[in-house]
């Protein structure tokens, strides 16, 4: 049992102490019928948001509008939902779990790890299927993020969909139009990331869902050709990187704003780009694997396989390993002078972008064995190269 299974089992005695029923729900439940780790744990309770407040001193109000809260115990988040329907009098556990999304994550469990399964949730893990709960239209319409939804967990699981479900989910998949868009993306991310991400993309195009999605309702031709490329992308970043350079009159920043990325996603794309460009000027040199953080050295590889793979260059992490054992800096903090002995040198010239220039000639110098990684041999340098101010 893990750490956050204990926890959780605390939790749930304090919410029983106080008169309340509660049970873990959910993801953890399926999980932990799987055998898979199981890092966030969820449970459903008949205790109210009011009543919850005032068993725990530690909250977080995230969803209370919809019956949940997050309870921080023992320095781990629990999100806590009340019964479902919350519009009926006196939900109990058999209506939350008839409320839920898909039969294998509507099973619930006690602290002493009894099942409470009313949907045979537990055949459908046993028998790796993805069924809705219930009337399969109805769990769409309550929520059409649900059809994303099951993609992930064929992405994650190579679980195939139910039949029905399937049905509702070609019939109803313009619904996803009116799903806001930071909560597409949010399950987008999830879903490209699971092991079975090209089964998730097949279905996809087969059930045409992605011509309800930011971009590619205007574009659903750059789906359709490149999804030989997109279904083996495991990365957002390196997603939109390949989109963009397959079709360059959509921006990035149109790829930001459609999907509502993030800043980080952002500057992640535009790194992947600029490192793109940079190595089809130089190839795979000492300045090339300088510039390129090492995290993003398998993105940059996923990202050569699939728009450069005919080029007869060896990119590969053991390349750029040993390519970094051989360079006498490792980043501007190493080079023993900075901005400031570039104004002291000329300090006549209005400062300017001239400044960050010349330090990156500095230590394109110093990386490919010009230049000296010497204070005064530097110095020497730049009174040899002034700045050349339009």
């Amino acid at each position: 049992m893990n750490n956050v299974f204990r926890a959780g089992i605390e939790v749930i005695k304090e919410i029983e102490q106080h008169g309340e029923q509660a049970y873990f729900i959910g993801g953890a439940v399926r999980d932990f019928i799987m055998k898979r780790e199981v890092q966030d744990v969820d449970i459903a309770s008949s205790a109210s948001i009011d009543k919850l407040k005032e068993i725990f001193p530690h909250v977080i109000p995230v969803g209370v509008e919809h019956g949940t809260i997050i309870v921080r115990y023992q320095n781990i988040s629990f999100e806590i939902s009340t019964f479902r329907p919350l519009e009926e009098k006196n939900p109990t556990l058999y209506s939350d779990v008839n409320c839920r999304d898909f039969t294998i994550n509507a099973i619930a469990m006690s602290r002493t790890f009894n099942l409470i399964d009313y949907v045979d949730g537990k055949y459908a893990i046993l028998n790796k299927e993805i069924k809705a709960v219930g009337d399969a239209e109805k769990r769409i319409t309550e929520d059409p993020l649900r059809i994303l939804r099951a993609l992930r967990f064929v992405s994650s699981f190579d679980f195939p969909i139910e039949e029905n479900t399937l049905a509702s989910m070609h019939k109803q998949g313009f619904l996803l139009k009116e799903v806001a868009t930071e909560r597409l993306t949010q399950e987008w991310k999830k879903m490209i990331q699971g092991p079975y991400q090209y089964k998730a993309m097949d279905k996809l195009m087969e059930l045409n869902i992605y011509h309800y999605l930011p971009v590619f309702h205007k574009y659903p031709q750059l789906f359709e050709k490149n999804i030989q490329y997109i279904r083996a992308i495991n990365n957002i970043a390196v997603f939109f990187a390949v989109l963009h350079m397959k079709k360059p009159e959509i921006s990035v920043q149109s790829w930001v704003k459609a999907w509502k990325l993030s800043n980080k996603d952002k500057q992640a794309i535009q790194y992947l780009l600029s490192m793109f460009t940079l190595f089809k000027d130089h190839g795979v040199d000492k300045w090339f694997v300088y510039r390129l953080d090492p995290f993003f050295e398998p993105l940059f590889i996923d990202m050569y396989s699939i728009l450069d793979a005919n080029r007869l260059e060896d990119v590969s992490i053991q390349t750029f390993r040993d390519i970094r054992r051989q360079l006498t800096i490792h980043s501007v903090q190493d080079v023993p002078i900075n901005g400031k002995d570039i104004i002291q040198t000329y300090p006549e010239i209005k400062q300017g972008p001239w400044i960050a220039h010349m330090m990156e000639e500095i230590q394109y110098a110093i990386v490919m064995n010009q230049l000296e990684n010497k204070k005064h041999k530097i110095k020497e340098w730049i009174l040899c190269h002034p700045p050349e101010i339009n």
